[in-house]
């Protein structure tokens, strides 16, 4: 794992955060890298920024097909709201 991506699960709360503990190694396709988690999954498109995605969001953009889908690579963190 590189050290982009465990500065980026640390600073999601590292094992006691959202993603919790890693599920898989890095893994590397054809516009960047991921790696899934307990309880979500990190993504990097080429060299930008990781993003976490998890709970509702992830199973959807999974179901709408991932990163070959329409919405294609995470822009943002998915982040929680009071509602």
């Amino acid at each position: 794992v590189g050290p982009i991506m465990i500065a980026a699960w640390n600073a999601a709360g590292g094992a006691a955060g959202v993603l919790g503990y890693p599920r898989t190694a890095l893994v590397t396709d054809v516009r960047g890298v991921h790696q899934a988690f307990l309880s979500g999954e990190l993504w990097q498109l080429g060299t930008g920024a990781v993003r976490r995605v998890h709970g509702p969001v992830l199973t959807a953009w999974k179901k709408a097909g991932g990163i070959t889908g329409a919405y294609g690579y995470p822009l943002t963190d998915t982040v929680s709201t009071p509602s």
